[in-house]
């Protein structure tokens, strides 16, 4: 059973690499936070999970970088 229960939670946080960079420029008071989060993704153990969020990273640099850009 803990197989199955490891298995579902290395599902969500691959599906929360994917999608955190998505909806990142809807929420952007919480912006410093969800990078980190996705940062902490990043240093996950399971490849597949740290391999996604390193991949779309660089989506959510974009967005800091453009947010950046125009506040200043």
């Amino acid at each position: 059973m803990n197989a199955g229960v490891d298995m579902q939670n290395q599902k969500a946080r691959g599906l929360a690499a994917q999608l955190i960079p998505r909806v990142l420029h809807m929420f952007p008071a919480y912006a410093d936070d969800t990078l980190n989060r996705q940062i902490d993704l990043c240093e996950d153990e399971v490849p597949e999970v740290f391999v996604q969020a390193c991949l779309y990273l660089s989506r959510a640099r974009i967005y800091i970088a453009g947010r950046t850009a125009v506040e200043h």
